[in-house]
């Protein structure tokens, strides 16, 4: 059980990387942008920011699948721990006092 949930978190940590590169891509695009339209020397950067929005869709829909791929998981685990929890008689309190 343990593989698994380590699996899904590498799998949450990987997109929230791959987001969190995108959206500094777009930050540093639309910020050399900025400052090349006060000088109007803004046209090239248009380019690279379209870019960079088109990197963070992209990011965004894998993400999206992959996280599709960690609920069907979490799915399977949840019901696989359902099927192997222990009779009501036998269960802890939440305070981990026998009653």
């Amino acid at each position: 059980m343990k593989a698994e949930a380590y699996a899904m978190l590498e799998i949450v940590t990987d997109v929230v990387e791959h987001l969190e590169d995108a959206g500094d891509e777009m930050g540093t695009a639309f910020g050399a942008y900025q400052l090349g339209r006060r000088s109007y020397n803004g046209g090239g950067n248009i380019g690279r920011l379209v870019q960079a929005v088109i990197n963070f869709l992209n990011r965004w829909r894998t993400g999206k699948e992959r996280f599709e791929q960690l609920s069907a998981r979490q799915e399977a685990l949840r019901a696989s721990l359902e099927g192997n929890e222990l009779p009501e008689s036998s269960k802890e309190t939440a305070d981990g006092q026998d009653r």
